[in-house]
């Protein structure tokens, strides 16, 4: 079957997510202009979260000052692997009705971290069985996803190995060279652009589990996943601590795990204490005179 594009070029401008060059958005949009280039250089500032790019204009090859703020709509797209397709992320597909209900099927599949467009299941008009399908991953299993729009929970097979763009709002993964569209009020004295929105496309495929990891390392911040794997760790440091609690010391000091008592030899230990407890009861007398019947 043909898929369509339509009907994303619909979600993504209910998303106000920058589809640059589409004649749709251009009209939708009054006041700013798009200014395609490539990425000059880029930096990030000593304070603050702002970015100072420059970029080279495709039309006259004039360069140009685009401030990063915060506020600044920025999409970075990039080519990904399927690691990106996991619990929490946003995804958005061109999906095709399945044989079961609730079921769908998607080859390509866009994933977001940052900005996203709400959960939708917009139907092509001009194809029945094919829908737009946005929505947070639940989970991932070898055929497919589970993704929550709205109140359902569907189904997503994959039609084969799945193809994953990804748009990111991370103005640390531009680079210099990337294919850049900026849309802002252009300042010509100051060979500046005051951006409203920046899409970047780079060509250097990005590997998910690096990503993630330089992410946290960046942010101090830890995911959900290295946190049970800790709480995991801990737990298993407590059981074998409270194992070796239990264990000969005499095997301890040889640098070896000992097994733990068995209830006989936990019970003979107990009359052996008991027999101890008694024997120092007696009197001197009858000790010494034990002593010399041995």
């Amino acid at each position: 079957m043909v898929r369509s594009t339509q009907v994303f070029v619909a979600l993504l401008s209910l998303a106000c997510l920058p589809m640059f060059g589409s004649p749709v958005l251009a009209q939708a949009k009054k006041g700013g202009e798009f200014i395609p280039g490539s990425v000059v250089s880029i930096e990030k500032e000593k304070t603050g979260k702002n970015y100072k790019m420059k970029i080279k204009s495709t039309a006259d090859d004039a360069e140009f000052d685009v401030p990063l703020k915060p506020t600044t709509r920025l999409a970075v797209m990039v080519k990904g692997d399927d690691g990106f397709l996991r619990p929490g992320v946003t995804i958005l597909t061109e999906a095709v009705t399945g044989n079961m209900p609730n079921q769908y099927t998607g080859k390509e599949f866009t994933v977001f971290v940052g900005a996203a467009p709400p959960p939708q299941l917009t139907p092509d008009p001009k194809a029945k069985s094919v829908f737009a399908l946005s929505g947070k991953v639940l989970s991932k299993e070898a055929d497919g996803l589970t993704v929550q729009v709205g109140p359902q929970q569907l189904k997503v097979l994959f039609e084969g190995a799945p193809t994953i763009n990804v748009k990111i709002s991370d103005p640390a993964l531009i680079k210099e060279g990337d294919a850049v569209e900026v849309e802002g009020t252009l300042v010509k004295s100051k060979k500046t652009i005051n951006a409203m929105a920046v899409n970047v496309t780079s060509a250097e495929p990005l590997n998910a589990d690096e990503y993630f990891a330089a992410l946290e390392e960046r942010t101090g911040k830890k995911s959900k996943t290295a946190k049970t794997k800790t709480a995991k760790a801990k737990a298993d440091a407590e059981k074998t601590e409270g194992a070796e609690g239990d264990a000969d010391p005499a095997a301890a000091v040889k640098g070896k795990k000992a097994a733990p008592k068995t209830k006989a030899e936990k019970a003979a230990e107990a009359e052996a204490k008991k027999a101890e407890a008694k024997d120092g009861d007696k009197p001197a007398e009858e000790k010494k005179a034990a002593e010399k019947k041995e």
